[in-house]
């Protein structure tokens, strides 16, 4: 897989995705914080504190999906054998690559990539039930 090949353009688009991407999560995580950091410091310690677990929640409901699926990568990368798989695969497999730039990107729910039959087509090349 060289800088030339499909799959070096699809990975490149991919880092350059979530490079751009960043900005806009920031963006919605300061809204999320402000907004019960807001309710923390105008309260007792009781509402503080709620509006502080509350603040978790919602980060994490926001954020969550896209979290697992940063480490799946981090971890598919990690390991040789199974990153070459995944891209013979993508680069055999554009829906597959675009969905997983499309999940990155912030444009398509992260549940589209974590379907057992997703991962599993990426893992044994087999064709996914979408």
């Amino acid at each position: 897989m060289g800088p030339g090949s499909p799959a070096g353009r699809r990975c490149s688009r991919l880092l350059r995705s979530v490079h751009r991407r960043g900005d806009l999560l920031r963006a919605s995580g300061r809204e999320i914080a402000a907004h019960h950091v807001g309710i923390a410091l105008d309260s007792d310690q009781q509402q503080a504190d709620a509006a502080l677990a509350a603040y978790d929640r919602a980060r994490r409901a926001e954020f969550g999906g896209k979290w697992i699926v940063e480490r799946v990568i981090g971890a598919v990368v990690a390991w040789p054998p199974l990153i070459n798989r995944a891209a013979r695969v993508l680069e055999a497999r554009r829906d597959m690559a675009d969905l997983l730039v499309g999940v990155t990107g912030d444009f398509i729910p992260s549940r589209e990539v974590m379907r057992p039959s997703y991962v599993l087509s990426l893992i044994a090349g087999s064709r996914p039930r979408l």
